[in-house]
Formats: structure tokens, C-alpha cells, sequence
């Protein structure tokens, strides 16, 4: 690095994107928890009262969630390809100008982000959440 101030600048950035990253973990996997939830106890409203409104709820809110989960999704790899690109510009620096790392440190700067990371990830939880929709749908038709 020209400079230590260039240096501390980009290690706060893959800090924070790092931190980001893991909250923005935390939250999707709630989203997906309270997803379930709620459609669980819609279908039991369902059953229980033979209202098939509440399934028509559930899709609404299945929805709903779907559309935040990948909202937040969307934001979390907006940060992994920051993160990515600071830690090229360390392994530029350190690893081809023959400096000596550890093997912790050497192994951070070899990994790197898979190439279909987003597609594999909204494929499963395209299909966490389709499935859930075509279940509800099927309920509608079924008589409750």
C-alpha cells in the first residue's frame, strides 16, 4: 500500500462489509422463519374456522416476505462484491509482492466468491417460497 491510511481506510471497509454481510444473514433467516410461521397458523385458521380467506392471506404474505427476502439478498451481495473486490486489492498488494503471509491470512485472500453464487441462491429460495404458494393454492381448492 502507498500509504497506512489507504490501509486502515480499505481494512474498516471489508470490517463493516463483513459485519453487513452477517446481518444481513441473520435477518433473511428470520424473514424465512416468520414466513413459516405466519402460513402455518393461517392454514390452521383456515382448517379450524373453514375460511379459505386465510390461505388467500397466506399467499399475499408468502409474497410479501419473498419480495423482502430478495430485497435484502440483493443488498448482502452488494457488499460480498465489495468485500471481494478489497480483498483482490490486499492479495494484489501483499501475496505478488512475495510478502510473506500466514496461512490464515493466505487462505482468506485465496477464497473467493462463487461465480453462481446468486443464482443458486435464488433458485432455492425461489423454491422455498413457490412451494409454499403452490401449497396454499392447493388448499384453496381442497375443501376445508
Amino acid at each position: 500500500m502507498e500509504n497506512d491510511r489507504e490501509y486502515e481506510i480499505l481494512l474498516k471497509l471489508l470490517e463493516i462489509d463483513q459485519n453487513r454481510i452477517s446481518a444481513l444473514d441473520v435477518t433473511s433467516f428470520t424473514i424465512k422463519g416468520w414466513a413459516i410461521t405466519l402460513v402455518s397458523a393461517l392454514i390452521g385458521f383456515a382448517i379450524q374456522q373453514h375460511d379459505k380467506r386465510f390461505l388467500g392471506i397466506g399467499i399475499a404474505a408468502i409474497t410479501f416476505f419473498a419480495y423482502f427476502d430478495f430485497r435484502y439478498r440483493k443488498v448482502q451481495l452488494s457488499h460480498v462484491e465489495r468485500s471481494s473486490s478489497i480483498q483482490k486489492h490486499f492479495k494484489q498488494y501483499y501475496l505478488d509482492q512475495g510478502s510473506s503471509l500466514s496461512g490464515e491470512l493466505e487462505n482468506i485472500f485465496k477464497s473467493s466468491p462463487r461465480k453462481d453464487f446468486w443464482t443458486q441462491y435464488f433458485f432455492s429460495v425461489f423454491l422455498l417460497y413457490i412451494c409454499i404458494e403452490i401449497t396454499l393454492i392447493l388448499l384453496m381448492f381442497v375443501t376445508i
